[in-house]
């Protein structure tokens, strides 16, 4: 299931499990202590494979995106945008602290 070689870092080039046949190969770095965590956990049995996890997170992180964007759009077509108590019910429900980031256009 495509896990990771245990000394060289290399990965079976085998069908994941649950992972779309148009799969791409790609390399992306990340600091040693995130890799080095990843890894165990597969070992463990946690996750069926490297590349089965990061691609899960990244769905997970353009799902958020792409509703960002939507919810963007459809402040653009009220022509307004939610109000500073209306952020901070949000971010309270949501349990989210306000980081000071603005994505696209929307505060998150």
């Amino acid at each position: 299931m495509g896990r990771h070689a245990a000394g060289g870092g290399q990965y079976a080039s085998t069908t994941v499990s649950g992972m779309q046949s148009n799969s791409q190969r790609i390399t992306v770095t990340m600091p040693a202590d995130q890799a080095d965590q990843l890894k165990r956990l597969v070992d463990a049995g946690g996750a069926d494979s490297v590349s089965s996890y990061v691609a899960e997170a990244v769905k997970a992180r353009l799902d958020r995106d792409q509703g960002l964007s939507d919810l963007r759009d459809l402040f653009d077509r009220k022509g307004q945008g939610p109000t500073p108590e209306h952020l901070a019910w949000a971010r309270e429900l949501l349990g989210v602290e306000d980081g000071g980031k603005h994505h696209q256009g929307v505060p998150s």
